[in-house]
């Protein structure tokens, strides 16, 4: 919980494809997203930062009976306790490298 994204962009538009694109085509709410997109040469996630106040943990559940599940969810949030600070602490960096390089990748 209370999860914060800072994300930049970099976008490099073709000013003569920008500059070609019929105003009709604009104005109609269907073609506008596709028109300006085709503009654009290169777009790239130059920074990404996330940060969190909180990380619930998981209950598991849906093993082979409700001992194992309570076993398995009590595991589990004795890990969370034990490195929820350090992984607060990684998240910022993990957005600001792994999930950037994935989102610049997918574009």
């Amino acid at each position: 919980s209370g999860i914060e994204i800072d994300a930049s962009l970099f976008l490099g538009i073709h000013a003569e494809t920008l500059g070609n694109l019929e105003l009709g085509s604009m104005l109609r709410s269907r073609t506008v997203v596709p028109c300006l997109l085709s503009a654009i040469d290169v777009a790239q996630f130059t920074g990404l930062s996330a940060s969190v106040t909180d990380i619930i943990p998981p209950e598991l559940e849906g093993f082979i009976d409700g001992g194992i599940d309570r076993l398995l969810s009590e595991g589990a949030e004795a890990l969370f306790e034990m490195y929820e600070n350090a992984l607060m602490k990684a998240v910022p960096n993990f957005f600001e490298t792994y999930v950037r390089d994935a989102l610049n990748d997918f574009i």
